[in-house]
């Protein structure tokens, strides 16, 4: 699949044995292409009907409330994990699949408690019914983490510092994590790679780090939570 302006000629095809695909090719199990919205439908349409049939059979079930929950958490779930641990889930897939789990669990009956209730530990009041936005963010943050890991070396994180210096122009690296950046200034980045920085946000005041004077001189000074004036980042003031 040439990618951006790139193409191959027919020559170059008949002596690598190469098929073109010009729209959307299956690489191990996960549909990729130049159209984001059919690539969604076809990674996460399918799926979610086939866990909407296999939720309507065991709904024939008299499960108690928290075997419902066990059916969500080791039969359905997991059928989701591996795309989406390497592949992005649209707004709309989300919604879906935390409406038919949701359904499931109440038995297609009234919903008696907030769903933000039900995904909280049972030591809490709640179920722990896995969370799909929750899962997402803990498969982007092991990415960071693998990222910021100086001893694991992968072809992507060369990538995915291409990418980061594009960021405001300001060619950073792994400092992009001292950051507090908005979604418009993610614009530039592919939505894996925004979700890995969006994940990290989300912890980020329960993070510390360990300042060194490498450190602190490698830091950048613009959207930077640690460098503040009148309470706000350089760059999110008006001056």
């Amino acid at each position: 699949m040439p990618i951006g302006k790139g193409c191959m000629t027919e020559n170059e095809q008949n002596c690598h044995g190469l098929k073109i695909c010009e729209n959307e090719i299956l690489l191990l199990g996960v549909y990729i292409g130049k159209n984001e919205h059919v690539c969604n439908e076809l990674n996460w349409r399918g799926k979610l009907n086939k866990i909407k049939m296999l939720l309507n059979m065991w709904i024939q079930r008299k499960l108690t409330i928290h075997g419902r929950v066990n059916v969500i958490t080791s039969l359905l779930k997991s059928r989701l994990w591996y795309n989406l641990f390497v592949t992005s889930m649209p707004e709309w897939a989300i919604e879906e699949m935390k409406r038919l789990c949701v359904n499931f669990v109440w038995n297609g009956g009234a919903h008696l408690v907030q769903y933000n209730t039900i995904i909280c530990d049972k030591t809490k009041g709640g179920l722990q019914l896995p969370d799909i936005k929750s899962k997402l963010c803990a498969f982007r943050l092991k990415f960071l983490a693998r990222f910021l890991n100086g001893e694991y070396n992968v072809i992507w994180k060369d990538i995915f510092r291409y990418f980061i210096s594009k960021i405001l122009n300001m060619k950073l690296a792994e400092e992009i994590v001292f950051m507090s950046l908005k979604d418009k200034y993610l614009s530039c980045i592919s939505v894996i790679y925004k979700e890995m920085l969006q994940s990290f946000s989300f912890i980020r005041e329960n993070v510390s780090f360990d300042y060194t004077v490498e450190n602190i001189y490698n830091q950048p000074l613009f959207c930077n939570s640690e460098v503040l004036i009148c309470g706000k980042t350089i760059l999110g003031i008006t001056l």
